[in-house]
């Protein structure tokens, strides 16, 4: 059973995370071999593990945020080193699309966008907040929120490994240019 299976079989709020559940989402822009798990369920947003030196459970591959729409350097970013640190950030700042939109900003930047985060999460409805929770809890149970000091330094040095990525390959490789992303970090 990979990591996948794991996470899919997990019964959370899926709108209250905008964090829909997914297997079968494929674009030109999706990379060959992708293994897709969830969506954020506008534009074809969607979130995939590219295996990574024969890693079968996934557990060690890295999390990439794919955005077909997105015709900037948006449109591929690399989002964690793998499904655990994705998850655990996530979990931690209780908002699953954030974490991709960090990647690449500086230490102030960064904080800036966490704390309107934090503010947009402490300003929703009661009842909404208590939904987040729950789904947060329970997908806490299979990937435990990591901790650490200072959450920009781990996140960007984590994205400054290149052992933390892996070189992407297209179906129709005109279609994705190396403007499209950070994808070619490694390259």
């Amino acid at each position: 059973m990979t990591i996948i299976d794991k996470f899919l079989n997990i019964d959370f709020n899926e709108n209250s995370l905008l964090l829909d559940k997914v297997i079968d989402m494929h674009y030109d822009i999706t990379p060959i071999g992708a293994k897709i798990f969830a969506s954020m369920g506008v534009d074809g947003v969607h979130y995939c593990i590219v295996p990574k030196n024969g890693d079968v459970t996934l557990e060690n591959s890295p999390v990439y945020r794919i955005s077909p729409m997105d015709f900037s350097e948006g449109a591929i970013i690399w989002a964690a080193k793998n499904i655990y640190d994705f998850m655990g950030i996530s979990i931690t700042l209780k908002d699953f699309w954030i974490l991709p939109c960090l990647i690449g900003l500086s230490e102030k930047e960064f904080s800036e966008n966490i704390k309107i985060s934090e503010i947009e999460f402490n300003e929703k409805a009661d009842i909404e907040k208590s939904e987040i929770i729950k789904s947060v809890n329970l997908l806490k149970k299979v990937f435990s929120a990591i901790n650490v000091k200072n959450l920009y330094q781990y996140i960007h040095e984590s994205y400054s490994d290149k052992n933390n990525h892996v070189k992407l390959e297209f179906s129709i490789p005109d279609i994705v240019e190396i403007k499209h992303g950070f994808y070619d970090f490694t390259g």
